[in-house]
């Protein structure tokens, strides 16, 4: 039962929700009111501190900005507090010794429902301060209204995902990869329910109820699809041809496909996610070794690749190499 006190502390409000790339990618196996208040706790950090503080955030205002009459949130508040210390998210990281590395971490040291006055309260794990602390360079931000107004929890992670690559227009992701961060390894086995059920939802509801859209294309191997190759813009922007994106009429491809003339300049793209200091101190020499051995790594993974897949993959083992060193 709702009972909310009148005379409650406000709970202070901010509209931005700013994640580390790596968090983005994360399997984060949350329902759509975890997601809300997750997001919600994650905008009130205030991202420069070195530590974290208590997170306040008002059960009433998620409901509001989500636009829905529902209450559930009222009567699962406890249950999502047990379930969010409950839960971890899990992040793959890239070990120059190990390879691939899977690493599970709790989000949050502690969570409580203050009933009378409406509002849960947390506070994150300082394992996550790399994550959500003092980011310079690979992070995505994105509107929390927009991402409340979402109705399904694959719909929010799907808009998370391409809010990380819509300065680029484009993102290219395998089945596989998008399955698991989805949480779908076990569900909608055949690609066919996949795509109505989750990619094509998900379409229609970012387009309807955020600040971009999407179209795609599915790449196969034979008869069974292998990636995803995702084109995003600013929502009403004008129509055009939807599937390439505007960025990929800069001087850098977007690998918005073989037809075009334009080059993926691995290592441009890589230098775009650093910051002025880093790119400074980053010899050429680093740079290219750098390049080299992500390059050696996605032929390894991808021995029959195109050139483009090549390209998107060098692309992702450097900013994994990097951020892992």
């Amino acid at each position: 039962m709702e009972m909310v006190d009148p005379e409650a502390p406000p709970v202070e409000e901010r509209e931005t929700v700013v994640k580390s790339n790596r968090m983005i990618k994360a399997k984060t196996p949350f329902t759509k009111l975890e997601h809300r208040v997750v997001a919600s706790l994650i905008s009130q950090i205030d991202r420069d501190q070195e530590s974290f503080g208590t997170q306040r955030v008002s059960l009433r205002r998620i409901i509001e900005r989500a636009g829905v009459s529902s209450t559930e949130i009222f009567r699962k508040a406890r249950k999502i507090c047990d379930r969010l210390v409950e839960k971890s998210v899990g992040i793959c990281t890239y070990d120059e010794e190990r390879g691939r590395v899977y690493t599970a971490y709790t989000l949050f040291r502690q969570c409580r429902y203050v009933e009378q006055e409406g509002v849960i309260e947390a506070k994150f794990e300082e394992e996550m301060r790399p994550l959500l602390l003092q980011l310079k360079n690979r992070f995505t931000m994105y509107s929390l209204n927009c991402f409340l107004r979402l109705p399904s929890r694959h719909s929010m992670r799907v808009y998370e995902l391409l809010k990380m690559r819509e300065d680029l227009g484009a993102m290219r992701i395998s089945v596989e990869e998008f399955r698991e961060t989805l949480g779908l390894e076990n569900s909608y086995d055949r690609f066919t329910d996949l795509r109505r059920h989750v990619i094509e939802k998900a379409r229609q509801q970012v387009a309807e109820h955020t600040d971009i859209e999407f179209t795609y294309r599915v790449e196969r191997e034979g008869r069974t699809a292998e990636r995803l190759r995702f084109f995003v813009k600013r929502n009403g922007e004008s129509e055009g041809n939807t599937e390439i994106p505007a960025a990929s009429q800069m001087d850098v491809d977007v690998d918005t496909g073989s037809e075009t003339d334009l080059r993926f300049d691995v290592k441009t793209w890589f230098l775009k996610g650093l910051t002025q200091e880093e790119v400074r101190d980053l010899s050429d020499e680093t740079l290219e070794a750098l390049r080299e051995a992500a390059r050696a790594e996605a032929e390894r993974h991808h021995p029959n690749g195109k050139r483009s897949v090549l390209a998107s993959e060098t692309l992702r083992q450097m900013e994994e190499k990097w951020e892992s060193r």
